[in-house]
């Protein structure tokens, strides 16, 4: 498929534009579309071209790219500027000629449908083109082929696997609690259109999908227990009678949603699955440490985080209460530090990296944003002050931590 401008006839308007100057200072502006074999639109298969003659539609369509609803159209925000059956306005078998008239950089998205509009039929779209005036003389602009791979249908079950397990940290009850991911895995997206993919590989649009949870005790899904969620990250909330439960087994399914079935398609297959009972491993402790200047008692001040999960560990507040912070990265770990310790600060901060076998860190830190993370000051071991502020924090690691004020205390809670 190419584009290019309305060369052909560009003689002829401007003789109109001589004749009408006068009267209209207006120039038509537009772009000339030209589908035509070997670049042109083919049926599902990939291999197979659309024929000329067919019930076949072409829509060019200005807006922005979405997929149509189930009377065959487009949807709020789009506009079809035109359609014909493929092998009209006197061309070759198989080519599709229009000249499409906009204003410049208008966004234009050509669809073709091989058997006709409406549900259930498969259709193919371009990416998004942008018009320019006549009068700019743009080059050709080859494209590739379009497959009509789209089908307009009730989206088919979404398969799903579970994974990521974690511990999320329930305030109210002051408890870790498990917190896991379900992951769609026969979907995807293109040109801006989610999509799920059914047993014959066609793409069907979805707008939403619905993940249901239930207890599986024995390994047997209890659906009397379900819970929905529209979204595939998980996180127990209800601390006073917990639904989930660390070693335990539970069921997970889920549905797509779209414009033709606005109630929801089929469920993909059941995933059973167990929360690890390994997680977190001995409960809930607290750690605290004090920390010196250079030059106080205690000399080098050194510290191992014992706790699993370090994006989900509580730091203590200055008023004694507890938040979840986040300490995976050596700037996020001292901004905790600085906020605990205020108005001291964390001058020298450093690790030896056993993969590479060598110090790492920050040797001196002058500046911070508003958060407590460094910004400026003196590195070592990397390529960057940048690199070492995002690096990993790793439980167990010894970390050396120097601060300009003798005898401050940091508290961290976690599971250990």
């Amino acid at each position: 498929m190419k584009i290019r401008t309305f060369k052909k006839w560009r003689w002829m308007v401007g003789l109109v534009v001589l004749l009408f100057a006068f009267e209209s200072p207006v120039l038509a502006t537009g772009y000339y579309f030209h589908l035509k074999s070997p670049n042109f639109a083919y049926q599902k298969d990939g291999t197979t071209k659309i024929p000329s003659g067919s019930p076949s539609v072409v829509e060019i369509i200005t807006g922005t790219v979405s997929a149509p609803d189930p009377a065959g159209g487009v949807k709020a925000g789009q506009s079809i500027v035109s359609t014909g059956a493929i092998g009209d306005d006197n061309v070759n078998a198989g080519e599709f000629e229009r000249l499409y008239g906009s204003g410049d950089s208008q966004g234009i998205f050509l669809r073709i449908w091989p058997n006709g509009k409406g549900a259930g039929q498969n259709y193919g779209q371009s990416g998004q083109l942008t018009t320019s005036a006549l009068g700019d003389n743009p080059n050709e602009t080859p494209l590739s082929s379009i497959t009509c791979n789209w089908k307009l249908s009730a989206p088919p079950g979404v398969n799903v696997t579970v994974g990521n397990y974690a511990l999320s940290y329930d305030s109210p009850s002051t408890q870790y609690l498990p917190s896991f991911l379900v992951t769609p895995t026969n979907v995807g997206a293109q040109s801006n259109i989610n999509y799920v993919l059914d047993t014959n590989n066609n793409r069907i649009h979805y707008s939403s999908i619905v993940y249901e949870i239930c207890q599986a005790p024995n390994q047997v899904a209890d659906w009397s227990t379900l819970r929905t969620y529209s979204s595939g990250s998980i996180k127990e909330t209800d601390a006073t009678n917990p639904f989930y439960v660390m070693g335990n087994y539970y069921a997970v399914r889920a549905y797509a949603i779209n414009d033709v079935a606005t109630s929801g398609g089929p469920y993909g297959t059941p995933v059973v699955f167990q929360i690890p009972p390994g997680i977190g491993g001995g409960g809930v402790a607290t750690e605290t440490w004090t920390f010196y200047r250079p030059s106080g008692s205690s000399g080098i001040n050194t510290m191992a985080i014992p706790f699993s999960g370090l994006s989900a560990i509580e730091g203590a507040t200055i008023a004694g209460g507890w938040q979840t912070v986040d300490v995976s990265s050596v700037g996020k770990l001292i901004a905790e530090i600085n906020r605990q310790i205020s108005p001291a600060r964390v001058r020298v901060f450093g690790w030896y990296d056993a993969a590479t076998q060598k110090h790492m860190g920050l040797t001196s830190i002058t500046g911070y944003d508003a958060s407590g993370i460094p910004t400026s000051g003196t590195f070592t071991g990397n390529t960057s002050l940048t690199n070492v502020v995002n690096a990993t924090v790793s439980t167990g690691t010894s970390y050396q931590v120097s601060v300009d004020t003798d005898g401050v205390t940091f508290s961290l809670r976690g599971m250990k």
